[in-house]
């Protein structure tokens, strides 16, 4: 599902749902996947397009969210522009974050202790990725409970630097 939230929605969210759609299928097909076909692709393997508007936007002028509902779970995000040209992810899956939406994302859920932010940076800089930005979200606001990092780099690691870090912590 997309909804656009705010500013702008008496317009068309057709591109935002077809984007939505190619940006999921093309990471699970090998078909080429754009977006011209993407809903169509995504009706042939049965999954549910939907869009829906409304002026109610929080603390933004306009905002873009999207839920995503398999037979593991939803998982939502919600992301917004600033300044006419800075996209930022602002939610995901109940975490308040400002996440930059440019490069590529590494998104780690952890559990809030000191130290551990340092540990993630090291392990990706022994992978020789250099970090452009990175934003922190807790599901409460308070310290020791469950957190969100999101971290943009310019170029993928050469290894997969999540294997690292599962052998290094167990």
């Amino acid at each position: 599902m997309s909804s656009i939230a705010g500013k702008g929605t008496e317009k068309s969210t057709r591109l935002v749902t077809a984007s939505f759609a190619a940006g999921l299928l093309s990471e699970a097909l090998d078909a080429e996947v754009n977006l011209v076909n993407a809903e169509w692709l995504a009706g042939q393997r049965g999954i549910e397009l939907t869009e829906s508007r409304t002026s109610e936007s929080g603390n933004f002028t306009t905002l873009v969210r999207t839920s995503l509902t398999t037979d593991s779970g939803t998982h939502a995000a919600s992301a917004t522009v600033f300044g006419n040209r800075f996209l930022r992810l602002v939610q995901l899956d109940g975490f308040q974050l400002d996440a930059y939406l440019d490069g590529n994302l590494l998104i780690i859920r952890h559990h809030d202790v000191p130290g551990l932010i340092g540990y993630i940076g090291t392990v990706l800089g022994q992978h020789e990725v250099n970090i452009a930005h990175l934003s922190l979200g807790r599901e409460r606001d308070e310290p020791g409970g469950e957190a969100l990092a999101v971290s943009t780099w310019i170029r993928r690691p050469p290894t997969n630097p999540s294997t690292t870090c599962e052998t290094t912590t167990k």
